[in-house]
């Protein structure tokens, strides 16, 4: 088990060295944020799919700065989304109002 100030270090490391993968990740998801609000509706499964994507880029990261037990959980994270995606059917649709709203607030929250 790592010590405090091993597992401080890493996620310093990973918040200062991944800077760029983060500002791709934020890119690529205001861009499928955009996508979904102007009508794009992708199936479930390429949904399923496309959101196990940044769970396995986290568990790389955890991976990279010695963050076993995160990068473990991240990894069984993705497998979980991408074994739901497989038996997942139709399309995309959008939720009542509020919950949309919700939605949109904890992405500008995030």
């Amino acid at each position: 088990m790592p010590s405090r100030e091993e597992i401080l270090a890493g996620l310093s490391w990973a918040a200062n060295e991944a800077f760029l993968l983060a500002v791709l990740w934020h890119v690529v998801i205001a861009g499928g944020a955009i996508a979904v609000a102007l009508g794009w509706r992708p199936s479930r499964r390429l949904a399923g799919m496309m959101l196990s994507v940044p769970l396995v880029s986290v568990s790389a990261v955890a991976l990279g700065v010695g963050n076993p037990f995160n990068a473990l959980v991240f990894c069984v994270l993705a497998v979980a989304l991408v074994l739901l995606a497989l038996t997942a059917e139709g399309r995309v649709t959008r939720g009542p109002s509020w919950a949309a709203a919700i939605g949109v607030g904890m992405l500008g929250l995030g």
